[in-house]
C-alpha cells in the first residue's frame, strides 16, 4: 500500500469509531439510569444528571464528529464502493435532524417525534458505518488476492502474502457477521418499539420474568459494541500494517489513486451538518411554542378537565418554607405584597436552562414592581451552588422536594406559577417560555395585584372620610 493511500480513510474511520463509542457510553448510562431509578435513586440521579448534562453539550459535538468522520471514510477510492454506504449513513442523519423541524413546523401530533433521534438513530448510524468498514474490507481484500500467488510454490510466493490474505478474509467475515446480528437486533428493538402488542403480550405470558427483557437489550447492547470496537481496531492495525510493510511492493497498489474529498462527498456531508444545525436552532425557537400547544391539546383531552397547573389556578397557595442554598430563609406569607414566580426545574433539564437567563433579566428588570422570582429544584444544594455560579444566576435558589398540593403535582419541568400580592396563583403553565411570554404573563398578574392594591387604599381612605 502506498504511503499517500487510504490517509483520509484512515482518519475516518478513527473518528467515526471514538465519536459512536462514546455516543453509546452516554446512551448505555441512560438506559441502566432509568432501570435503576426506582430500587435505586440516590445513584440513578447522578447518573440521569450526568446524562443530561453530556446529552446537552457533548452528544452535539460527537454527532458532528460523526459526520466528519463518515465524510473522510468516503474519501477511499471510488472503486472500493464505500461512498454508497457513506451516502446512505448520511441520508439517515439528515432526515432525523429534518423530520422534528417539520413536526415543530406543521404542528403534527407528539407522538410523530417518536425516539429516532436517540439511540436508534446512533445504531443505525453504527450500523451503516459497519457496512462501509465492510466494503472497504472486502475491496482491499480482493486487491490483496491480486498481488498473492495461489500456491507458495509459485516463483516469488511469500507467506506473509498468504498470511495478509487471511487476515483480510477475517476482518471482511467479522465484519459481515457483525452486520448480520446488529441489523437481527435493530429489528427486534423496532418491532417492540413501534409494535405495543409485542412487549404486551410477552408480560401476559411470562408475567415478571419479561422485565428481565431490558436487562437482556443492554447485555447484547454491549456485546455488539465490544465485538464493533474490536473489529474496527484490527482493521486500522491491518491498514497501518499494509501501509508500513508493503510500500512500493505490492503491485496490486500501483494503480490505486490516494483517496481524496470530493465534491460528492463534501456536498452531501454539508448538508447534514446545516441539518443539524437547523435541528438545534428548532429546538430553541420552535420547540417551545410547539410542546406549549401539545399541552392545551392534552389539557383539552384530558377527561379529569385539565393539568395539575390548571387546577391550582385560582385558589390560595400554601405556605411554603423556602431556604435558599444561600442560607436566607422566607416563606410565602412573608411575600405578600408581591407578585411570586416559583419556577420549578433542575440542571440537567436543556428547556429549564435554556429559559434562565430570561428570568435572571426579569428578576432584575421588574424588581421595582415587586416582583420575586424563586426557582425550585430537588437537586443537592452542592450541584445548584456550583451551577448558579457558572451561569451568574442571582435570583433566589431553593433546594427541596416534599412540597404541598398542589406542587405535590409536578409531572415534568419546568413548571411554572404566578402568584399575585394575596398569594392567589393566577397563571401557571408547563415547558419553557421565551423572554416575551415570561414578561407578558407575570406583567399580567403584576397589574393585577397593583389594582388590587389601589382599590384597597380607595376603600379604606372613603372609611376614613366617612
Amino acid at each position: 500500500m502506498k504511503n499517500q493511500s487510504l490517509q483520509l480513510t484512515r482518519r475516518g474511520i478513527w473518528i467515526s469509531h471514538l465519536a459512536i463509542e462514546l455516543i453509546a457510553g452516554i446512551i448505555i448510562l441512560a438506559m441502566l439510569a432509568g432501570m435503576f431509578m426506582l430500587s435505586l435513586p440516590a445513584y440513578a440521579m447522578p447518573a440521569l444528571q450526568a446524562v443530561g448534562f453530556l446529552s446537552t453539550w457533548l452528544y452535539p459535538v460527537l454527532q458532528i464528529a460523526l459526520i466528519i468522520g463518515i465524510v473522510l471514510t468516503m474519501s477511499a477510492p471510488q472503486q472500493s464502493r464505500v461512498a454508497p454506504w457513506g451516502l446512505a449513513t448520511l441520508a439517515v442523519s439528515f432526515c432525523a435532524n429534518l423530520w422534528p423541524i417539520i413536526v415543530y413546523w406543521r404542528d403534527l401530533p407528539l407522538t410523530w417525534l417518536g425516539s429516532f433521534n436517540t439511540g436508534i438513530l446512533t445504531f443505525v448510524q453504527a450500523l451503516l458505518f459497519t457496512a462501509m468498514l465492510h466494503q472497504l474490507a472486502k475491496w482491499i481484500l480482493r486487491i490483496e488476492q491480486s498481488d498473492s500467488p495461489r500456491t507458495t510454490h509459485e516463483p516469488g510466493a511469500k507467506a506473509k502474502d498468504f498470511l495478509d490474505v487471511r487476515k483480510w478474509t477475517d476482518s471482511v467475515q467479522g465484519f459481515g457477521s457483525l452486520l448480520l446480528f446488529g441489523t437481527i437486533f435493530l429489528v427486534v428493538l423496532l418491532m417492540f418499539l413501534y409494535i405495543p402488542a409485542l412487549p404486551r403480550g410477552l408480560f401476559q405470558a411470562f408475567g415478571g420474568t419479561a422485565m428481565l427483557l431490558p436487562l437482556a437489550a443492554i447485555f447484547v447492547f454491549l456485546f455488539l459494541l465490544a465485538n464493533f470496537s474490536r473489529k474496527v481496531y484490527r482493521l486500522n492495525r491491518l491498514l497501518n500494517a499494509s501501509r508500513t510493510d508493503t510500500q512500493g511492493a505490492d503491485q496490486g497498489w500501483a494503480d490505486v489513486p490516494a483517496d481524496s474529498l470530493r465534491p460528492s462527498i463534501i456536498i452531501p456531508g454539508a448538508l447534514v451538518l446545516l441539518s443539524y444545525a437547523g435541528y438545534h436552532a428548532a429546538n430553541y425557537s420552535l420547540a417551545p411554542g410547539y410542546m406549549q400547544k401539545q399541552l392545551a391539546k392534552m389539557r383539552l383531552d384530558s377527561p379529569s378537565g385539565g393539568s395539575g397547573v390548571d387546577n391550582a389556578i385560582g385558589k390560595t397557595a400554601p405556605n411554603l418554607m423556602l431556604k435558599t442554598i444561600d442560607g436566607n430563609s422566607m416563606d410565602l406569607e412573608s411575600l405578600k405584597g408581591k407578585t411570586v414566580v416559583l419556577n420549578f426545574w433542575a440542571t440537567w433539564c436543556g428547556p429549564c436552562v435554556a429559559e434562565m437567563p430570561s428570568l435572571q433579566k426579569l428578576s432584575v428588570e421588574m424588581e421595582d414592581q415587586k416582583v420575586v422570582i424563586i426557582g425550585i429544584s430537588n437537586e443537592p444544594q452542592s450541584t445548584l451552588e456550583e451551577f448558579v455560579k457558572s451561569k451568574g444566576i442571582t435570583y433566589p435558589i431553593v433546594a427541596g422536594d416534599g412540597w404541598p398540593t398542589p406542587f405535590d403535582r409536578i409531572s415534568a419541568i419546568p413548571t411554572t406559577y404566578i402568584l399575585d400580592s394575596s398569594g392567589v396563583i393566577q397563571d401557571g403553565f408547563v415547558g419553557s417560555r421565551s423572554y416575551e411570554a415570561l414578561q407578558g404573563s407575570i406583567s399580567k398578574v403584576a397589574s393585577m395585584s397593583s389594582s388590587s392594591s389601589n382599590a384597597d387604599v380607595s376603600s379604606g381612605d372613603a372609611a376614613a372620610s366617612e
